[in-house]
């Protein structure tokens, strides 16, 4: 499964990124994510590529590796091109019967750049950061809520209980994908032909697959819940650490960097702000 790896699945290292305080990850996915979508077309976005691209190597994910989670949403970023293409204006290129624009073209090509950067961006958090890591980052990060009186603290233990079953569900993610891989290895030897008979074949042998592999889910559920129940799971308890990491250097550095591109992608709308208020301040 390290070769394979899946949206949403923890790859283990002991880069940088991987050692770095879970809130710092955060913050800066939250920035930089904002600041994809923000960016201008072309140079913004490809400078948001390549520091998607630097994080990328600095969290020794390879090329492979980067690229494999994106198959699923090959169609739908083709898709959304090909939609873009059919922008009305005056035909700038001209592909046998078909006339295109060049707003649909720049738009074309600003999806095609712009959603593989995002998913790349977002994916670096669960690619370096554990489920327990992350949960734990996602729960401190409610710990202010806690100072607002009562109504503070029933909105961090409901949030805190979001946390915990979001961090359960990315534990699920390669288990589940695990669990479909043993039902096809069984299919597979047995001799049937799941990957290269006809297209009618494989589809049924598709839904053949579907009852094992939902009854092994149902199975790991219950167990979930079993251990959930031994150990007196109660919902609204108050969400505690393990291990509390220290914030140091790494994360501060990591902090001021996203801060400090998220200014210079808003910077129009910082400047414009400014020139309001400057304006309004004068006599």
């Amino acid at each position: 499964m390290r070769g394979e790896p899946l949206i949403g699945q923890f790859l283990p290292g002991g880069s940088c990124l991987h050692r770095l305080d879970p809130r710092s990850k955060i913050l800066a996915t939250f920035l930089l994510t904002i600041d994809v979508l923000k960016a201008q077309w072309p140079w913004e976005v490809l400078a948001m590529g390549i520091l998607a691209g630097i994080g990328t190597r600095v969290g020794r994910v390879g090329l492979l590796q980067a690229v494999m989670p994106l198959r699923p949403l090959l169609f739908l970023i083709l898709f959304s091109a090909a939609m873009n293409l059919t922008t009305p204006g005056p035909v700038w290129i001209r592909v046998g019967p078909v006339g295109l624009s060049r707003p649909g073209v720049l738009l074309a090509l600003d999806t095609v750049t712009r959603l593989p950067i995002l998913i790349l961006t977002a994916s670096l958090l669960v690619w370096t950061t554990s489920p327990a890591a992350l949960a734990d980052g996602l729960a401190a990060a409610t710990r202010p809520l806690g100072k607002l009186g009562r109504v503070g603290r029933s909105v961090q233990a409901l949030l805190q209980d979001m946390v915990f079953f979001a961090g359960l569900a990315l534990r699920l993610i390669p288990l589940v994908h695990h669990s479909f891989r043993r039902v096809r290895q069984s299919f597979l030897a047995r001799g049937l032909e799941v990957d290269t008979g006809p297209v009618k074949v494989r589809w049924r042998y598709l839904a053949d697959m579907t009852v094992p592999w939902l009854v092994d889910i149902l199975r790991r559920a219950d167990d979930i819940s079993l251990a959930l129940t031994a150990r007196e799971y109660r919902r609204r308890a108050g969400y505690t650490l393990l291990h509390v990491r220290p914030w140091r250097a790494g994360e501060t550095l990591l902090a001021i960097g996203s801060v400090i591109v998220t200014l210079w992608v808003w910077r129009g709308l910082l400047g414009h702000g400014l020139a309001v208020l400057a304006s309004r301040a004068s006599p």
